[in-house]
């Protein structure tokens, strides 16, 4: 190849209008950026708003149902009784199984250790050693 010919084809490369990938990929990320920030703000908006509109729009069962005359909470009230001295009957019950356990527990350490005190005391030299 000549130089002139190399010189003309340098000069076209070197010349040639190229946009720079950085430009091109800033646009691009533009975008994105544009839509992440727009959906943080609608997603905090939806968080601040939820609580309000939840507090307004909330069932309560006694503005639906109306004034409860006083058997109906009596009933209730004593059927949560019935219910707490049900449930204080079954923790005391197994309160009471634990305690047992417990005791069969230690009335079998009591036995391993006259066991373990018995063959330390029939081992010959055993004794001796110590």
């Amino acid at each position: 190849m000549s130089a002139a010919r190399h010189r003309l084809v340098h000069h076209a490369l070197t010349h040639a209008s190229l946009v720079p990938a950085a430009a091109a990929s800033q646009r691009r990320a533009t975008a994105p950026a544009v839509w992440s920030v727009a959906a943080a703000v609608v997603g905090l908006a939806v968080g601040l708003l939820t609580p309000n509109w939840l507090e307004r729009n909330a069932f309560e069962p006694e503005r639906l149902a109306g004034p409860q005359p006083a058997d109906v909470r009596a009933q209730a009230l004593e059927q949560q009784l019935v219910q707490a001295r049900a449930a204080l009957q079954v923790a005391g019950a197994r309160g009471n199984e634990l305690e047992r356990q417990v005791d069969a527990v230690n009335q079998q350490l009591r036995v391993s250790q006259e066991e373990l005190a018995f063959f330390r005391k029939a081992r010959p030299g055993v004794a001796a050693q110590r």
